[in-house]
């Protein structure tokens, strides 16, 4: 487990329905071996003023009540209430098969990116070597595992934290899990272990990036890796006293291979294609120079991977268990789309998100239809921010671009030439106009948007800027996704309508404006993960570009959700 990971601070006085269930459970297994089980839960038992606590399993001492922390306290007394006050978990031989199934689990949801003492591990383990175990650690030990329980299926299924409270830019709803359910089922004779796995995210995405954290730990773990020295660019043909300590790192990571040179300080062909591949699983320009990006991507430390690695585990978590037949994924911070179809090889392209002050959100929805030569309704930020300011320093700028002022945002809108506006910047009114850019080669949309109404009015589209697809980091829309693939994109969504290739270039050669319904619509699910491992099980690591990474590390290693 990442020692980095600490539980939170949380008020660690029971509530009222904790101190009454834990009383009950105490005296129930002080005198388990004297009384038979009983159908309603017993008054609880204090002392007088000034009276002395009595024997274990008949007076409850409020001090050790203090002691007890529980993270469900309504959810376990349901449990309790429902199975007529009778322990589950602990039985006169002390803890039962289920719950060394449990603490197993507990144990091992490192693995998970999970914090093991979150689930009360630094309790229960003291407790569990006391020989013989008395009526009241028994007792708090029976309360301890359903909570435990109950907080690791919730942390499975949903997550440490909720989204809205450590990425307000996160709008993917997280689906509910039913914890109190599925201990019941356990209790019923479901297996610890099959009820635990049942609520993971059971894609292979998943799968993955959480046996990579079990390799990144371990490196982290055993001393990670070492840091190249400073000095100048290293790339191949040089021969260098850094050159060694470049490759030992590479072979750490799996980059290159384990076998020593004939020449240590010579950077190599082997060496060359090792940085290469480095690289490209950190999106990176691909030309095999150690410069200062590769340099600043191979000084993160094992650690901060193991980290990386937690973050987007913890984002699995908030995405559906189930994306559909067929769907489109946004990878905001690879810039990078995967259009996904059962039996069918998936189309990948190259995209351009949002700057960082205009961040592209994570959020789904839809896409419904799409238009062929569209019309550039321009927002009016956009239009305040960035149009106007260059209509005022050129006033042809609007003609040579094929952007028009309408009157106001009806379908009846006039035109109004640029001259006749009644607006002045910085004047403090609204601007009451919409600039619309007519379907062109200039238009910023390009020749097909492809539509998913949301409230972010975010929208995928093509792009006259063609050139920018080159550059590896590529944020310069004001929050939409440019596509370097439109065309192809389109073929894929409209299968199973009439359309093909020839007539939908037909049709965007003839410059008129189209909308074309899909035959079926189509889930976007725009996601921010800046680490993931891919089918061929190589693990990338991209740069948090809109700082979201950082936010979820205070959430995630400061004060986590129960």
């Amino acid at each position: 487990m990442d020692m980095d990971m600490k539980p939170a601070a949380v008020d660690r006085r029971p509530t009222s329905a904790g101190r009454h269930l834990f009383l009950m459970l105490w005296l129930l297994l002080g005198v388990a071996s004297a009384a038979p089980a009983v159908t309603t839960p017993p008054e609880p038992v204090r002392p007088e003023p000034g009276e002395a606590a009595g024997p274990a399993g008949t007076l409850l001492e409020p001090r050790l009540v203090g002691l007890l922390t529980l993270y469900t306290p309504r959810e376990v007394e349901r449990f309790y209430a429902e199975r007529d006050w009778r322990p589950f978990w602990i039985d006169r031989d002390g803890p039962t098969a289920a719950a060394r199934s449990l603490l197993e689990a507990v144990r091992a949801s490192g693995d998970e990116g999970l914090n093991p003492a979150e689930y009360h591990l630094p309790e229960i383990e003291p407790l569990l070597l006391a020989t013989p175990l008395n009526g009241a650690d028994a007792a708090r030990l029976e309360l301890l595992f359903s909570d435990a329980f109950l907080v690791l299926a919730r942390h499975l299924a949903e997550g440490r934290r909720r989204p809205a409270d450590v990425d307000p830019d996160w709008h993917i709803p997280v689906q509910a899990g039913n914890p109190g359910d599925l201990l019941r089922q356990v209790a019923a004779g479901r297996p610890v272990s099959g009820a635990l796995d049942s609520q993971r995210p059971a894609h292979p995405g998943y799968r993955r990036l959480r046996e990579a954290l079990v390799r990144y730990r371990a490196l982290a773990d055993s001393g990670g890796w070492p840091e190249l020295p400073a000095g100048e660019k290293l790339e191949s043909g040089m021969r260098d006293a850094r050159v060694p300590i470049l490759r030992h790192r590479l072979q750490i990571t799996g980059d290159a291979p384990s076998r020593l040179p004939a020449d240590p300080e010579l950077f190599d062909g082997e060496l060359d294609a090792a940085v290469r591949a480095f690289q490209s699983r950190h999106g990176l320009e691909v030309d095999g120079v150690v410069g200062r990006r590769t340099r600043a991507a191979l000084a993160a430390s094992a650690r901060e991977r193991v980290r990386q690695l937690v973050i987007n585990l913890e984002r699995w978590r908030w995405l559906p268990r189930d994306f559909g037949p067929r769907h489109i994924q946004v990878n905001v911070a690879a810039f990078e789309l995967e259009y996904l179809e059962r039996d069918q090889p998936p189309l990948d392209m190259k995209v351009i998100i949002g700057r960082t002050y205009r961040s592209t959100p994570a959020f789904t929805q839809r896409m419904t239809y799409l238009e062929l030569n569209p019309y550039w309704n321009v927002p009016k930020r956009i239009a305040r921010l960035d149009l106007l300011p260059k209509l005022e320093r050129d006033p042809e700028y609007f003609d040579r671009q094929g952007i028009r002022i309408l009157s106001d945002w009806s379908a009846n809108a006039e035109v109004i030439p640029p001259a006749e506006m009644e607006w002045e910047p910085g004047s403090g009114r609204a601007f009451p106009y919409r600039l619309q850019q007519l379907p062109g080669p200039l238009n910023a949309l390009g020749r097909i948007k492809f539509m998913l109404p949301n409230r972010f009015d975010i929208y995928l589209h093509d792009t006259p800027s063609r050139n920018l697809f080159q550059r590896t980091v590529r944020t310069f829309s004001s929050g939409c996704i440019r596509l370097e693939k439109p065309i192809e994109l389109a073929l894929r969504v409209l299968e199973g309508s009439s359309w093909n290739e020839a007539s939908l270039l037909e049709a965007i050669d003839s410059g008129e404006h189209r909308i074309i319904s899909l035959p079926r619509s189509i889930p976007v699910y725009l996601v921010y993960l800046t680490a993931w491992v891919d089918a061929a099980g190589v693990v990338n690591f991209r740069n948090d570009i809109y700082d979201r990474d950082r936010r979820m590390e205070q959430a995630l290693f400061g004060y986590p959700r129960h």
